[in-house]
């Protein structure tokens, strides 16, 4: 919704580039190509090419979200995989990634662990006329 006067703005959340060896144990081709191409000024300037760049703010801000061994599965669950694949196929889907995640866990004496985020921001003024 945006409020009168207001303008449009973007919020992509991408995983923080792997520090920790667990990070780099649970990372994937996908986070390295949302970290480039949506986690970077000049990704979102490349995505957004038919702005103006001087109409565009950009902003990053970090955060952490606390992974349980669940949330994997769930969020491929929401993904066009899961209607395209076969009940077993995505069974052993969700159980691959509960095991990764569920591995780090149990190495690092945890129920969840926290996992670095970026969102990157950007809000889009439009100049005079």
């Amino acid at each position: 919704m945006l409020k009168p006067g207001g303008w449009p703005g973007l919020v992509w959340n991408v995983v923080a580039e792997p520090r920790e060896p667990w990070e780099l144990a649970i990372a994937d081709d996908s986070d390295e190509y949302n970290r480039a191409s949506k986690g970077t000024v000049d990704g979102l300037t490349n995505r957004l090419e038919y702005l103006p760049q001087a109409e565009l703010e950009f902003r990053r801000v970090d955060w952490e979200w606390e992974l349980t061994r669940e949330h994997p599965a769930a969020f491929l669950a929401t993904t066009s995989m899961a209607i395209a694949t076969s009940p077993e196929e995505r069974t052993r889907a969700f159980e691959r990634s509960r095991a990764e995640l569920r591995r780090v866990c149990d190495a690092q004496g945890r129920a969840a662990m926290p996992v670095r985020h970026v969102a990157s921001c950007v809000r889009w003024t439009p100049g005079p006329g």
